[in-house]
Protein backbone atom coordinates (compact mmCIF):
# COMPACT_ATOMS: atom_id res chain seq x y z
CA UNK A 1 0.00 0.00 0.00
CA UNK A 2 1.57 3.15 -1.36
CA UNK A 3 -0.87 5.44 1.18
CA UNK A 4 0.17 8.75 2.74
CA UNK A 5 -2.38 7.68 5.57
CA UNK A 6 -2.18 3.95 7.54
CA UNK A 7 -6.27 3.99 7.09
CA UNK A 8 -8.62 3.26 3.99
CA UNK A 9 -10.02 6.80 4.25
CA UNK A 10 -8.93 9.67 2.23
CA UNK A 11 -8.94 12.89 2.35
CA UNK A 12 -8.45 15.25 -0.63
CA UNK A 13 -5.07 16.22 -0.89
CA UNK A 14 -5.85 19.45 -3.09
CA UNK A 15 -7.45 20.74 0.31
CA UNK A 16 -5.15 22.82 2.96
CA UNK A 17 -7.13 21.19 5.75
CA UNK A 18 -6.64 17.30 4.64
CA UNK A 19 -4.03 16.88 7.00
CA UNK A 20 -5.63 18.37 9.88
CA UNK A 21 -8.84 15.95 8.96
CA UNK A 22 -6.47 13.50 8.50
CA UNK A 23 -5.68 13.76 12.31
CA UNK A 24 -9.00 14.14 13.77
CA UNK A 25 -9.85 11.17 12.01
CA UNK A 26 -6.94 9.12 13.56
CA UNK A 27 -7.50 9.89 16.81
CA UNK A 28 -11.51 9.04 16.40
CA UNK A 29 -10.01 5.66 15.81
CA UNK A 30 -8.17 5.75 19.08
CA UNK A 31 -10.73 6.77 20.97
CA UNK A 32 -12.35 3.25 19.35
CA UNK A 33 -9.28 1.60 21.14
CA UNK A 34 -9.63 3.64 24.22
CA UNK A 35 -13.50 2.69 24.29
CA UNK A 36 -12.43 -0.96 23.84
CA UNK A 37 -10.41 -1.07 26.50
CA UNK A 38 -12.65 0.41 28.69
CA UNK A 39 -15.38 -1.97 27.36
CA UNK A 40 -13.49 -5.08 28.48
CA UNK A 41 -12.14 -3.50 31.99
CA UNK A 42 -14.82 -2.26 33.55
CA UNK A 43 -18.00 -3.86 35.11
CA UNK A 44 -20.27 -1.09 33.77
CA UNK A 45 -24.06 -1.80 32.95
CA UNK A 46 -24.27 -3.28 29.23
CA UNK A 47 -26.02 -0.58 27.83
CA UNK A 48 -23.64 2.11 29.18
CA UNK A 49 -20.93 0.02 27.73
CA UNK A 50 -22.78 -0.56 24.54
CA UNK A 51 -23.49 3.48 24.41
CA UNK A 52 -19.68 4.66 24.89
CA UNK A 53 -19.65 2.45 22.14
CA UNK A 54 -21.52 3.00 19.77
CA UNK A 55 -21.08 6.68 20.23
CA UNK A 56 -17.20 6.31 19.91
CA UNK A 57 -17.91 4.54 16.79
CA UNK A 58 -20.16 7.23 15.30
CA UNK A 59 -17.38 9.65 15.70
CA UNK A 60 -14.75 7.71 12.82
CA UNK A 61 -18.17 7.36 10.63
CA UNK A 62 -18.96 10.69 10.77
CA UNK A 63 -15.65 11.76 10.04
CA UNK A 64 -15.19 9.57 7.52
CA UNK A 65 -18.44 10.49 5.93
CA UNK A 66 -17.58 13.92 5.95
CA UNK A 67 -14.11 13.00 4.03
CA UNK A 68 -16.63 12.02 1.35
CA UNK A 69 -18.77 14.73 1.06
CA UNK A 70 -18.03 17.26 -1.61
CA UNK A 71 -20.47 20.32 -0.33
CA UNK A 72 -19.02 21.93 2.56
CA UNK A 73 -22.15 22.23 4.24
CA UNK A 74 -22.44 18.61 4.50
CA UNK A 75 -18.79 18.13 5.28
CA UNK A 76 -19.75 20.82 8.33
CA UNK A 77 -22.57 18.84 9.32
CA UNK A 78 -21.09 15.36 9.53
CA UNK A 79 -18.63 16.95 11.83
CA UNK A 80 -21.26 18.40 13.80
CA UNK A 81 -22.69 14.91 14.59
CA UNK A 82 -19.44 13.27 15.62
CA UNK A 83 -18.90 16.25 17.58
CA UNK A 84 -22.27 15.65 19.37
CA UNK A 85 -21.39 12.14 19.62
CA UNK A 86 -18.09 12.57 20.85
CA UNK A 87 -19.67 14.77 24.10
CA UNK A 88 -22.14 12.01 24.33
CA UNK A 89 -18.95 9.79 25.22
CA UNK A 90 -17.78 11.99 27.59
CA UNK A 91 -21.09 12.05 29.74
CA UNK A 92 -20.99 8.14 29.86
CA UNK A 93 -17.65 8.59 30.94
CA UNK A 94 -18.85 10.66 33.47
CA UNK A 95 -22.18 8.42 34.46
CA UNK A 96 -19.28 5.56 34.73
CA UNK A 97 -16.84 7.45 36.88
CA UNK A 98 -19.75 8.30 39.32
CA UNK A 99 -21.94 5.04 39.40
CA UNK A 100 -21.38 3.18 41.98
CA UNK A 101 -17.59 4.43 42.79
CA UNK A 102 -15.26 4.01 40.10
CA UNK A 103 -13.47 0.38 40.84
CA UNK A 104 -9.14 0.36 41.30
CA UNK A 105 -8.31 0.58 37.69
CA UNK A 106 -11.04 2.16 35.99
CA UNK A 107 -10.09 6.00 36.43
CA UNK A 108 -6.85 4.71 34.80
CA UNK A 109 -8.92 3.41 31.60
CA UNK A 110 -11.16 6.60 31.68
CA UNK A 111 -8.75 9.14 32.33
CA UNK A 112 -6.88 9.09 28.52
CA UNK A 113 -10.16 8.56 27.06
CA UNK A 114 -11.66 11.78 28.78
CA UNK A 115 -8.45 13.73 27.53
CA UNK A 116 -8.32 12.36 24.03
CA UNK A 117 -12.27 13.69 23.62
CA UNK A 118 -11.69 17.18 25.00
CA UNK A 119 -9.40 17.54 22.18
CA UNK A 120 -11.84 16.08 19.37
CA UNK A 121 -14.84 17.86 20.26
CA UNK A 122 -12.58 21.21 20.13
CA UNK A 123 -10.92 20.38 16.73
CA UNK A 124 -14.63 19.21 15.50
CA UNK A 125 -16.27 22.24 16.44
CA UNK A 126 -13.35 24.12 14.66
CA UNK A 127 -13.85 22.09 11.40
CA UNK A 128 -17.72 22.33 12.00
CA UNK A 129 -17.93 25.90 11.73
CA UNK A 130 -15.17 26.29 8.67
Amino acid sequence: MGDSHPFAVTFRADNPHANQRAGVYEQALELTELVDRIVEGTEARFHHKDLLDKSATVVALRIAQAAGETSKSERRSQYRVARRAATDCAAVLDILSRRRGARPGEPELIAPARALILTLVAQLAHLAAG
